[in-house]
């Protein structure tokens, strides 16, 4: 189980850390930010591959990871491989936090909304912490004579981390939760609209806004022929999508009135 464990760790942490990232590029289209965003991309990548083996072969034969009883098997120092792992992990941790903290700050919102951005992209140092934590805690194991009991700390923490890194990856899908619970506890507020209107209005504004902001790009941009007949063709579609459902609270037409036989007395 902890061999299993150990793969599925490694893996996991450099799929949740590339996703992040890949979240920020596409915020941030910053030609500096792409390119540092993609140098950890790479580290990302390399990290998830090169650490991943030695903990699949760490024993030859494999059967012997598991099953003490095989005495003639040969082993890599995990002692390194687990504190160069969790170093560089830690040290990656350190880099996505402080990777958009610069581009918030330069935003052109208010104090408060630009601080309350910036508290929310710092949730991931507590990710930090537990990285330093697990360091620790993997110190104590390499002198250890009881790997089963000294071992749980290890995996207490290694289990918090990617809990607090799928939290992370997941906090900009939780918005609109979070703006409905706000708009129940202050009815007053300007974001209770999430709670007063219907469904179908809600649908209808946020459809109108995406239009709006696809006019408004379509008309700022310097565009060739063909692409601004993409652009209207789009548009028109919307159109006609947004009067098909207007037309639903349209009630229907009475039947037309036919004439009935003509008296010829």
């Amino acid at each position: 189980m902890l061999y299993v464990g150990n793969l599925v760790y490694t893996v996991l942490q450099a799929a949740v850390k590339l996703s992040i990232v890949l979240f920020l590029r596409r915020i941030f289209p910053s030609q500096t930010f792409r390119r540092i965003a993609q140098g950890i991309e790479i580290i990302l990548l390399l990290h998830g591959t090169l650490f991943t083996i030695p903990f699949a072969v760490q024993c030859t034969p494999v059967q012997s990871i598991w099953d003490r009883t095989i005495t003639d098997r040969r082993c890599l120092n995990l002692q390194a491989v687990g504190f160069s792992s969790g170093g560089l992990a830690m040290a990656e941790d350190i880099a996505i936090l402080l990777l958009p903290i610069p581009h918030v700050w330069q935003l052109k919102i208010s104090l408060p909304r630009r601080l309350a951005v910036i508290a929310l992209f710092s949730v991931g140092s507590f990710a930090c912490v537990t990285s330093a934590i697990r360091i620790k805690y993997l110190v104590e194991y390499s002198t250890t004579f009881d790997e089963t009991w000294d071992h749980v700390d290890i995996v207490v923490w290694s289990f918090i981390k990617q809990s607090m890194a799928m939290l992370c990856a997941s906090l900009p899908t939780l918005r609109l939760l979070l703006v409905h619970i706000a708009s129940r506890r202050r009815p007053g507020s300007s974001e209770s609209f999430f709670h007063r209107e219907t469904p179908k209005q809600m649908w209808r504004w946020s459809f109108d806004r995406l239009r709006r902001c696809r006019m408004r790009k379509q008309q700022d941009s310097d565009s060739a022929p063909r692409q601004t007949g993409e652009g209207v063709l789009v548009t028109t579609t919307v159109e006609v999508d947004r009067l098909s459902s207007m037309a639903i609270d349209v009630p229907p037409f009475p039947p037309p009135a036919y004439p009935g036989p003509r008296n010829n007395a």
